[in-house]
């Protein structure tokens, strides 16, 4: 099989959070706080096809994030910096816990002024709840290499001023993989706002995809080593991700429980191709993703008693 150049799909994602031990156990406490069943029932049934996927409906996919970067534009004649969106363009991100966005770390430029988040989304234009997170609340993998594709992922902290996020209605964590967990020959789902046959969709879309083994999924790509830590996905239908997919999530769903797989990463420029997806393995950065979260906590925690100490200096 020939090898198919690829591109990166650039996008962008950010969030902030308090102090956490162990993952499995946060995430299981914020599922019991939940008062509303996450267990729905959805129509499956197909919508118009698109390249990016099918339309998902309100609630389908409550761990879906919309995320915009916005970036700094200096107005050199009248000495005022405004700002504007990079080009319109958009990423998706998914919540993993109530103050945490994973995405994909190439959906940041090296310099943007802050993020914004659209939680409980179906739509571009509608979202449940809206977010603004400033740049140094976004943590970007060190290792991260744009030419190799590799430790494609960042977190993203949501400001504790948004607690209370979870008790909004179609908004939800997404359920992270255990180490061993690699799905292959199991169809996810990856969502997100791609391109139509029409141009860019408003809409949220999704498709099915096949994990498929990373030896056969290497096969395709003559220019780009499939690592590890990536994870590969491969439709029979002529659908796939697209540009404005990038940084989404891709997910199986076990009854109630949306488990995370992959975060997409990089594909083909042809976005009716049959050549495989490619997405950043989730299972692979389980002991990063802890890292960041108590490392922040830790962060947040020194700064409240920095605070604290001052206030007494300053009565006393």
């Amino acid at each position: 099989m020939l090898g198919r150049s690829v591109i990166v799909i650039l996008l962008t994602s950010t969030i902030v959070i308090a102090g956490i031990e162990d993952i499995a156990f946060r995430q299981q406490g914020l599922q019991n706080m939940k008062n509303n069943s996450m267990c729905k029932t959805f129509n499956q049934t197909a919508d118009k096809r698109i390249f990016g996927g099918e339309t998902a409906i309100l609630g389908q996919f409550p761990y879906q994030v919309l995320i915009y970067v916005v970036s700094n534009v200096n107005d050199t004649c009248c000495k005022i910096t405004l700002l504007s969106y990079v080009s319109d363009t958009k990423c998706g991100g998914s919540l993993i816990d109530e103050f945490w966005v994973l995405t994909a770390a190439h959906c940041f430029p090296d310099s943007f002024h802050h993020v914004e988040l659209k939680f409980g989304v179906i739509s571009t234009r509608w979202s449940v709840y809206e977010a603004t997170v400033p740049s140094h609340n976004v943590k970007i993998h060190k290792g991260y290499s744009k030419s190799l594709h590799e430790n494609d992922i960042a977190m993203i902290q949501i400001p504790e001023a948004n607690f209370g996020l979870l008790n909004y209605p179609y908004v939800d964590v997404i359920e992270l993989p255990g180490r061993d967990d690699n799905f292959v020959g199991i169809n996810a789902t990856v969502s997100g706002f791609g391109r139509t046959e029409k141009g860019k969709s408003d809409v949220l879309k999704y498709v099915d995809l096949q994990v498929m083994e990373n030896t056969e999924c290497s096969k395709s790509y003559s220019n780009v080593k499939i690592l590890d830590s990536h994870v590969c996905g491969r439709s029979t239908t002529k659908t796939g991700m697209c540009f404005g997919d990038s940084g989404g999530p891709y997910a199986v769903k076990e009854h109630c429980r949306n488990i995370f797989v992959g975060i997409v990463s990089f594909g083909t420029a042809d976005c009716e191709s049959e050549y495989p997806d490619v997405f950043t393995r989730v299972s692979n950065y389980l002991d990063w993703i802890n890292e960041v979260m108590k490392s922040s906590s830790q962060l947040v925690a020194i700064n409240k008693m920095i605070f604290v100490l001052t206030l007494i200096v300053i009565l006393y």
